[in-house]
């Protein structure tokens, strides 16, 4: 129930542009738990960024000078 509740103010502070990271010594909601229904955020998630951190340097060598 703490962690479900800490989750729904995290989205709350998301929402207004802010988080409870920045909130110091306050308790932080785990990832466990959090619902994975909605398949679009779902598959947001699922990058892999190290792969995209190689795709973006191979990317940014290919822009002209005008273009960075």
């Amino acid at each position: 129930m703490k962690n479900y509740t800490l989750q729904e103010i995290e989205k709350i502070m998301l929402f207004n542009g802010g988080t409870l990271k920045g909130i110091e010594n306050f308790p932080q909601p785990s990832r466990e738990g959090i619902d994975n229904s909605n398949r679009l955020i779902v598959d947001e998630m699922r990058y892999n960024r190290d792969d995209l951190e190689e795709k973006h340097s191979e990317w940014v060598q290919k822009l002209t000078t005008e273009q960075r």
